[in-house]
Order: C-alpha cells, then sequence, then structure tokens
C-alpha cells in the first residue's frame, strides 16, 4: 500500500503511565506523524486513544488502526474519533474445532488465537519429525 511512497516509520513501546503516554504521543504529533497503530491489549489501546483525545490527536488529519488478540471491545474518552479496531473472531466454521481442542485436549490458554495457534505448531512439528523419521532422514541426526 505505500510501495514507491516516502514515508517514515516509527515503532515505540507505549509508556507505562498515562502521564508518560500522553507526552509520547504529543511527541509523535510535534514530528508531523499522522497515521497511528497500535498494537496491543485492550487497556494497552484504549491509553494510547486517551493520551490521543487529551492531544487533540483525531480529525480529519490523523487515521487510527487499532489491533488487539483481545477479544473485548476498547473503551476509551474518545471524542470525534475515527479508528479501525480488528481484532480475532473465530468464525462458525472453526468454532467447532476450537471447542473440540477445549474439550478433548483441555486446552483453556486465552487467547484461544494464541492457544490454537501453539497447539497446531506442537502438531505439524511432531508430524513433521515422524515424517522424518520414517523416511530415514534421522538415521545421522547430530545436534548442532
Amino acid at each position: 500500500m505505500l510501495q514507491n511512497l516516502p514515508c517514515r516509520h516509527i515503532m515505540i513501546m507505549v509508556e507505562s503511565t498515562d502521564n508518560k503516554v500522553r507526552q509520547q504521543t504529543k511527541r509523535l504529533k510535534d514530528a508531523d506523524i499522522v497515521n497511528f497503530f497500535a498494537v496491543g491489549s485492550q487497556k494497552t489501546i484504549s491509553k494510547v486513544l486517551d493520551a490521543a483525545t487529551a492531544n487533540d490527536m483525531f480529525g480529519r488529519k490523523y487515521a487510527w488502526y487499532a489491533l488487539s488478540k483481545d477479544t473485548d471491545d476498547i473503551q476509551c474518552g474518545c471524542e470525534n474519533a475515527s479508528v479501525v479496531f480488528m481484532w480475532p473472531r473465530i468464525s462458525p466454521d472453526t468454532r467447532g474445532r476450537l471447542t473440540m481442542l477445549q474439550k478433548d485436549f483441555q486446552l483453556s490458554a486465552t487467547p484461544a488465537i494464541d492457544s490454537a495457534f501453539y497447539f497446531d505448531y506442537a502438531i505439524r512439528g511432531i508430524k513433521a519429525a515422524a515424517n522424518l523419521a520414517k523416511s530415514g532422514k534421522y538415521s545421522s541426526f547430530t545436534y548442532l
């Protein structure tokens, strides 16, 4: 999307206190940054958006995108804010598989997207190792 366009990318960790987050967003505003991607928990995103409200960083000039693995809605005291908020949604097609994993394998970690990912990752790794062993590729296996 931003291919062949001059643009600046600044990636920073969100500060721990509300006051520091306000200062942080103010510095970004002063640097004339206008496209913001807040990635983190619902609480972190809400903190960033509250700081943006305090620094008058909404309106036609600014674009805000928020991405979280949490399924809760973001809560902020935002005024005149347009934010594209993305989060994982379990589709009806995968709901049955996730329910089976939770029941049969006691997969109860949250968020569900993480637990399902690591379960699939482990299963694929075990299957790949079994296929290597079956094909004889483990016969000369050495540790690095």
